[in-house]
């Protein structure tokens, strides 16, 4: 907590951080009610919120297979992450299709790499997982820190998509984020923006040179409402749940 001046990396780029999600959390909790796990690596401020982490580098790891969010970065500044793959490896199985995208849909909650601050720089990375695949995250707590100047590019990614939010707490500020060249290989969606929380605002989003390659088996760009809380649309359709999907917005 309130690291500072820290680099995660391996010296000989073959490192990996990994659990069990895949045998141990991930159908037991969406069908057999099974609660916990918790994210794989976690970086945050300090309690008394005195200072937050700042001047982080990842890069040259693997993470692999977290019960919830592979990494998660909460009141940071100044971060960079770089050549880092980030997998769930139950999805592993090549080509992707409905069998691998339906084992995506029971592998809720592993988003790859969510961070909630300001001062953010993620590149040539590499996310195939079952959840928001990079996601800019944050809640109005009275720190004021707020997710800002952001940029993600060079990347692949598969999964729930390039996500804004949810800022469940509202009056959040996402500002100045851009992301760019980066290919979304059979994902689920591509562009995913969800802030439907009271009062939250998101200025000067840009998203420049994004191709989907393949299916997009869900929808490519969804923004307003969060699917699965939005009229009848549960999280693991259309894969356990068949017929239409129909999406409101209380955003």
């Amino acid at each position: 907590r309130g690291a500072t001046n820290l680099t995660l990396t391996s010296p000989a780029r073959t490192g990996i951080i990994r659990a069990r999600g895949c045998t141990e959390w991930y159908l037991q909790r969406l069908l057999g009610g099974v609660g916990g796990g918790n994210d794989l690596l976690k970086f945050s401020a300090d309690d008394a919120l005195t200072y937050a982490g700042s001047r982080i580098v990842m890069e040259h790891v693997r993470v692999q297979d977290g019960p919830c969010w592979q990494v998660n970065m909460e009141k940071v500044v100044d971060v960079v992450v770089r050549h880092v793959t980030v997998e769930i490896t139950c999805l592993g199985m090549k080509p992707r299709g409905t069998v691998t995208e339906m084992i995506g849909a029971i592998a809720e909650n592993t988003d790859g790499i969510d961070i909630w601050g300001k001062n953010v720089h993620i590149h040539d990375v590499n996310v195939s997982n079952g959840d928001d695949c990079i996601c800019v995250k944050g809640n109005a707590d009275g720190s004021g820190i707020f997710s800002e100047n952001w940029l993600v590019e060079d990347s692949v990614a598969s999964g729930e998509g390039l996500s804004i939010g949810t800022m469940w707490s509202g009056g959040f500020l996402t500002r100045n984020v851009t992301w760019r060249n980066i290919v979304m290989r059979n994902t689920r969606k591509a562009i995913y923006v969800k802030v439907d929380s009271t009062d939250n605002q998101v200025l000067d989003v840009a998203y420049q040179n994004i191709s989907v390659d393949g299916a997009a088996l869900q929808v490519p760009v969804m923004i307003g409402a969060i699917h699965q809380f939005a009229g009848g649309c549960p999280w693991e359709w259309p894969w356990l749940h068949v017929g239409t999907c129909s999406v409101g917005s209380n955003a």
